[in-house]
């Protein structure tokens, strides 16, 4: 493995949230521990997630529930980083919605024209959508075949939960460029680069004053590696042990729980006291 820094000089520690954090209503192992010894050393904390479904407010009130400390700013979510998206790259965006409520929420905040009209759509945009059906997926080949821009919210193809896991919006992607044949123009959530650029222009730190922590390689730790921070894998969520040691995605650090995080960093911190 690469060497990390000193994790003393890390100023911001960005978590992913299932897999990392909790599944569904449940903490995994030390999260809360860990969370509580950051704010200790007085640590700037995010939690990055690729979920689609809730929004900034709704995920802060889950932690809080769960006794995790957050604030809705510390929340970085696909959902959250939409209105700029389309801001950037898009003069008059007409979108088709394929995900849930809290995507057409933030669309609708942002005065963005929601249509289901293969003829005026610019972009098709996608999350996870447990409604997905077959009249859902001919509309949106359709209209991407017409040129419309495919867009996901995240790549990711299942989500960890308590009992196993669940198609996430990567499967939805992929039904939707095999039916258009037409490959999806950017994904919003990890690995792009949306979410670093935003965690950049927020904190004006350089990469290698962060960690990112998470449990997939080619989300958490990719998208890390890609903004030049510093990574550690957590072997509580999709990946197993065996998959961190082959692998070309090459975090710095591969933790089996948190608690390893937390003894890290405070024996790096007592050795400077």
């Amino acid at each position: 493995m690469i060497t990390i820094v000193d994790l003393t000089e890390i100023e911001l520690f960005i978590f992913d949230i299932d897999g990392t954090i909790l599944l569904e209503d449940k903490l995994l192992p030390y999260a809360e521990e860990t969370i509580q010894f950051l704010n200790r050393l007085n640590k700037k904390i995010y939690f990055l997630t690729n979920s689609s479904t809730r929004t900034n407010e709704e995920v802060a009130e889950h932690l809080n529930f769960l006794s995790i400390p957050a604030e809705s700013s510390d929340i970085i979510t696909p959902v959250s980083l939409i209105s700029s998206y389309f801001r950037t790259y898009s003069e008059v965006p007409r979108v088709m919605v394929i995900a849930g409520d809290s995507v057409k929420s933030e669309l609708a905040k942002a005065k963005i024209i929601l249509t289901n009209n293969p003829d005026e759509i610019t972009h098709v945009l996608v999350g996870l959508d447990k409604e997905f059906s077959y009249k859902k997926l001919n509309s949106a080949a359709e209209a991407v075949r017409k040129g419309a821009q495919l867009i996901g919210l995240n790549p990711d193809p299942f989500c960890p939960m308590k009992n196993g896991v669940i198609p996430d919006a990567g499967t939805l992607i992929k039904a939707i460029e095999s039916a258009s044949n037409i490959k999806a123009k950017n994904i919003i959530g990890k690995p792009s680069k949306f979410p670093a650029d935003y965690i950049f222009s927020k904190t004006d730190l350089a990469g290698e004053k962060c960690l990112m922590i998470g449990d997939r390689l080619d989300t958490d730790i990719l998208f890390g590696s890609n903004a030049g921070m510093n990574t550690a894998l957590v072997l509580t969520g999709v990946t197993s042990a065996e998959e961190a040691e082959n692998t070309n995605i090459t975090p710095h650090r591969i933790y089996e729980d948190l608690s390893q995080l937390m003894k890290e960093l405070s024996l790096n911190t007592k050795s400077i006291t």
